[in-house]
């Protein structure tokens, strides 16, 4: 039985206004970039790539961060993880 309510979620490529998604061409790194940045509507964005791995508290502990200290731009260190080694970057 296919449940309704989550029909309602959807609509126009949006789920409740927080996300949205953008058909193009493949244009590139570059160009989906920047459309994703010309429709955004948050105080803040961030760019994830497929091969990224986010803690789930992530940016909830940045924004908190971010909110105390006025923060307009954060960047992050990485760890690269090579089969069982890690090497922090």
């Amino acid at each position: 039985m296919e449940n309704t309510n989550n029909k309602k979620k959807y609509i126009d490529g949006e789920i409740k206004g927080r996300i949205k998604v953008i058909h193009q061409e493949n244009k590139g790194t570059s160009a989906a970039s920047n459309a994703g940045t010309d429709i955004a509507s948050g105080e803040y964005i961030t760019f994830v790539d497929p091969d990224d791995y986010v803690h789930p508290d992530c940016y909830k502990t940045v924004y908190e961060f971010a909110k105390i200290d006025n923060i307009d731009i954060i960047g992050f260190d990485y760890n690269q993880f090579m089969n069982q080694y890690q090497k922090k970057l």
